[in-house]
């Protein structure tokens, strides 16, 4: 009963700990005035952080990173300070991360974002002003204009039909900058940076994450908790079509693994064959693991070595390899990718999203795991019809999935001009419902608070690799109110686990039930993993080729069928996690209708 009494009691009253931190836009033009009585409306409404976010509307002459820019940094940090308030930075100006606003391509050219594309010798341009580089020459066989087959090596300059190059060049990705006339497509659009050389990372390391040290060092680990990185892409936006990430770095490893240059062709070309499907598995891996060394682990340890955590979210929806690095893991849930209508919470990638942080976090042992929430999630393309209904269905959504910190996309310090159209709603001061803030902000706290620090009971576990989520048929197990896990295999290559009497152990899961997709590759060590849990009494469930995950929910029930507390008829809507906090069981449900 002690334990009941104290868990009611923090559930009536939350800590501060569990704030939500609303998306910060600094699109306007910064007065400390203003900034004060923004962070104190914010304040009134049980807001207890923030996350600055340096965005498109910034006049040029507050210049990103300027002693000009950093007076208005310290102002909102200090006074953040004084109210008892955290603040989470931001490391780009705009989006997405890792260049420093463009700085890091202007310090050393040699640092911007690089790939390789097939080109018709036809359309291939001499006398480029950006890096460019042919590696090879092939002729090949068409079949209606698209490249087929039969791939031969010819010199350059071959004058012989069907000839196309491999050329190495500069992917002219972009990032949205802070000034008007930096955005997409526009002429000062920031360039990106090179994320798979380690060299341009600690650059945009130092550019960024030293420059806010040196002016707010004695703030970090107390008033600034975090730093957010936002949706790197290793080519930018806007790159040229067709390209794939490369550069020296690639083309070393993928030597050291036994792809030689002129085999990259098999890339750009769909043949179904073995030696293309080896070779793309292999550069996959090969730009993964480097994209992960080079920018975040570089990130990750600098986190950790200034006392602050490392969050935000990778470019993908079911990337949970790269959240290994994130001490708070986290994903965004934007566009309307997700929603009630048309059972988008359930199907397709996007709606992997909430259990990839917060899978990832049970198994890494993190306590908390985030998302960036309600960026132009309005209905049917009207991003301000965004309604307090659809908030609280997101909400929810995250919730019944395991999502325990809260990222509100967006606040908005300005609303003039075409600011109020960028990736709306605001969904905080700027809105209808503002005068009512409070309740939601003290039910995001509350189930933050439930969902830190607890174990959902689940004992189904569903095999992922570090870049793919399985996901086709998923929707069977959520309405048949079936709780599972994703788990990563790279946690039991890495022996991150045991095996007991019939479970398998990470962390504080405990497993009888493991599922294996009909994706899944089945590499000699998932074998040995598999046949040691088989041995002790696990049960493995295998989903031949034609059968997606709905077969596996129905084998699931067949082997272990239980009933669930509380709930006497399924319903398709209805959404269940059991969770245990403090030696207390409880219930959360959700209704997704």
């Amino acid at each position: 009963m002690k334990e009941i009494k104290r868990i009611k009691a923090k559930f009536e009253e939350p800590e501060n700990e569990y704030t939500p931190f609303p998306f910060w836009f600094w699109n306007g033009n910064l007065e400390e005035r203003e900034i004060e009585r923004q962070i104190r409306a914010f304040f009134e409404k049980g807001i207890r952080g923030f996350i600055i976010h340096p965005r498109i509307g910034i006049p040029k002459e507050i210049e990103y990173l300027s002693d000009t820019f950093f007076k208005y940094v310290s102002f909102a940090v200090e006074l953040a300070e004084k109210m008892g308030m955290k603040v989470i930075l931001y490391d780009e100006a705009m989006y997405p991360s890792g260049a420093a606003h463009g700085e890091v391509v202007k310090k050393n050219p040699d640092f911007a974002s690089k790939g390789i594309k097939l080109i018709a010798s036809t359309e291939f341009k001499k006398n480029s002003t950006h890096f460019q580089k042919i590696l090879f020459a092939y002729q090949v066989e068409q079949d209606k204009g698209n490249i087929k087959k039969n791939l031969k090596e010819v010199p350059l300059g071959s004058k012989a039909e069907n000839i196309y190059y491999l050329v190495h060049e500069d992917s002219l990705g972009t990032i949205r900058g802070i000034h008007f006339g930096e955005d997409d497509g526009e002429a000062n659009a920031p360039r990106s940076a090179d994320l798979l050389d380690a060299e341009a990372c600690r650059l945009f390391v130092k550019l960024t994450h030293d420059r806010y040290y040196e002016k707010l060092g004695p703030h970090f680990g107390k008033t600034i908790i975090g730093f957010f990185t936002d949706e790197p892409a290793i080519l930018g936006r806007n790159f040229q079509r067709g390209m794939l990430a490369y550069n020296q770095y690639v083309e070393k490893k993928l030597t050291q693994s036994g792809v030689s240059v002129k085999d990259l062709v098999y890339l750009f070309v769909p043949e179904a064959s073995t030696i293309a499907e080896e070779i793309k598995r292999k550069y996959n891996d090969v730009v993964y693991d480097l994209l992960a060394s080079s920018y975040y682990r570089t990130l990750s340890d600098w986190c950790e070595t200034h006392q602050i955590f490392l969050t935000g979210h990778p470019h993908e929806s079911d990337d949970i390899g790269l959240l290994k690095y994130f001490q708070v893991p986290g994903q965004d849930v934007v566009w309307r990718w997700i929603g009630p209508e048309n059972n988008l919470g359930l199907s397709g990638v996007d709606a992997t999203m909430g259990k990839c942080s917060s899978d990832a976090a049970r198994h890494m042992g993190r306590r908390r795991n985030g998302n960036e929430c309600f960026g132009c999630c309005g209905y049917a393309g009207k991003q301000w019809s965004f309604s307090t209904d659809d908030m609280k269905w997101y909400l929810d959504w995250l919730f019944v999935r395991g999502v325990n910190t809260l990222y509100l996309h967006a606040f908005f310090y300005s609303l003039e001009g075409k600011r109020i159209e960028d990736r709306a709603p605001d969904v905080g001061m700027n809105n209808l419902w503002w005068d009512h803030y409070e309740e939601f902000v003290n039910y995001m706290k509350r189930m933050s608070y439930m969902l830190t620090d607890s174990i959902n009971q689940t004992n189904v576990a569903i095999l992922a690799e570090k870049d793919r989520l399985p996901h086709e048929g998923i929707e069977s197990f959520y309405q048949q109110q079936i709780e599972f896990n994703y788990l990563e295999d790279t946690i039991l290559f890495e022996a991150k686990y045991s095996v007991q009497k019939n479970k398998l152990l990470v962390k504080n899961q405990a497993y009888e039930i493991l599922i294996i997709d009909r994706m899944y590759p089945h590499s000699e060590k998932i074998k040995k993993v598999l046949s040691n849990f088989a041995a002790a009494g696990g049960q493995l469930v295998f989903s031949t080729p034609d059968e997606d995950l709905s077969v596996a929910a129905e084998k699931v029930r067949q082997i272990y069928n239980r009933p669930i507390e509380l709930i006497s008829n399924f319903s398709a809507d209805l959404r269940y996690s059991h969770i245990v906090k403090e030696n207390t069981a409880f219930h959360v449900l959700s209704n997704e209708g």
